[in-house]
């Protein structure tokens, strides 16, 4: 670095370090810093405004500078008092013509001493008043964090709480499932049980994403998957509601692989999958395509439901709206709040249409490398 540009530097950061301390610093050593260079700057401008030939010539408007941050710095007395100082050193001790030798009239300079005197009183009320809103406002901001801090403890411990025994309980009927140690007649009530369950795993996950209003940072644990596997099984732990076979799958040959958190990306369909089969008709078809844009994989659910509110995902995530097609169904309407709260979370995007004939197009665009 040269020379000229560090000194300039030592000097800018020098500066800065003076204001700081001189403007923002409580402490003792602080103060007496303010104290000294108060007094300094009294006498400086006491010299300046001598050598200019006094009051006459050049005014008293450094002392106006001294009284002003003299106000800003300390108490509501000793701020007077250096105003009173000021306005001393200003008046009778000030020559008004340095070179005839002629005083100030009196009523000049009381009239100056009052005027510092109201301008410090003045100021240094406004200042306190601002200075009492901040620290107000920094109480109230440390009473947030705290509760930040104390709902983030909430949050992981129940979520904890909950996974735990669901996961154990979805992992035995899986391997009940796997090992054919199911009775026929009991196969339907397993199904219900693992659907029910891992469900309730990914609720456990959704009020984490929604409480946590997507702020914190989130560990991806990346790996690589095949696409069309990863939405069949969406597919599949939506049979309950796809009865008649109404999720249509279509997965494009150059969007078969995507590298990225499978978890977060199942849970993220099937919220979405789970909305558009929930409210759209009975006889009407939900279509799950998959295609490839650049380095983008892009799914497009496409449903025949009332459509999508895209304001009430910004805002409140537990009002579903006033439409009597959100009464009827029950729900919270935490499904796609949470969505978007995932896709933040994987780097991508989310994007809500109106489809033409009736229904909604929801298009989802993770990055097919995510890390």
């Amino acid at each position: 670095m040269p020379l000229g540009m560090d000194t300039h530097m030592s000097a800018g950061i020098s500066a800065e370090r003076w204001v700081d301390r001189f403007l923002v610093s409580s402490d003792r050593r602080s103060t007496g810093f303010v104290v000294i260079t108060l007094v300094a700057c009294l006498g400086l401008s006491y010299a300046i405004t001598f050598a200019l030939g006094g009051t006459g010539s050049f005014g008293a408007s450094l002392f106006l500078l001294v009284v002003i941050g003299a106000s800003i710095r300390l108490t509501y007395t000793t701020a007077a008092g250096v105003a009173l100082v000021a306005g001393l050193l200003a008046g009778p001790l000030m020559p008004l013509d340095v070179a005839a030798g002629e005083a100030q009239q009196p009523s000049i300079w009381i009239s100056r001493v009052v005027t510092f005197l109201i301008l410090s009183t003045v100021t240094a009320a406004l200042v306190n008043r601002v200075r009492a809103g901040q620290g107000r406002e920094l109480t109230l901001a440390q009473k947030e964090r705290d509760l930040a801090v104390g709902k983030a403890a909430v949050i992981a411990t129940v979520a904890h709480e909950f996974r735990s025994p669901l996961t154990v309980i979805n992992g035995v009927a899986r391997m009940l499932e796997n090992e054919d140690a199911i009775p026929e007649e009991f196969v339907p009530l397993f199904g219900g049980l693992m659907d029910s369950t891992g469900r309730l795993i990914d609720l456990v996950s959704t009020m984490g994403a929604v409480l946590d209003g997507g702020g914190s940072a989130v560990f991806l644990r990346t790996e690589a998957l095949v696409t069309r596997e990863v939405v069949l099984s969406v597919a599949s732990r939506v049979a309950a509601r796809d009865a008649h076979g109404r999720l249509q799958v279509e997965v494009a040959p150059d969007a078969e692989f995507l590298h990225t958190d499978r978890e977060l990306v199942e849970q993220l369909l099937r919220h979405i999958v789970e909305n558009a089969l929930k409210f759209s008709p009975m006889d009407q078809v939900v279509d799950v395509d998959v295609s490839r844009a650049g380095d983008l994989v892009v799914f497009n659910i496409a449903d025949r439901g009332p459509g999508i509110d895209e304001t009430l995902l910004s805002t409140d995530p537990f009002h579903q709206g006033d439409s009597s097609i959100t009464r009827e169904q029950a729900g919270l309407g935490l499904g796609l709040f949470a969505a978007t709260r995932i896709v933040q979370m994987l780097g991508g995007s989310i994007t809500f249409e109106s489809r033409q004939g009736g229904g909604s197009v929801v298009r989802v665009e993770i990055s097919s490398q995510c890390t």
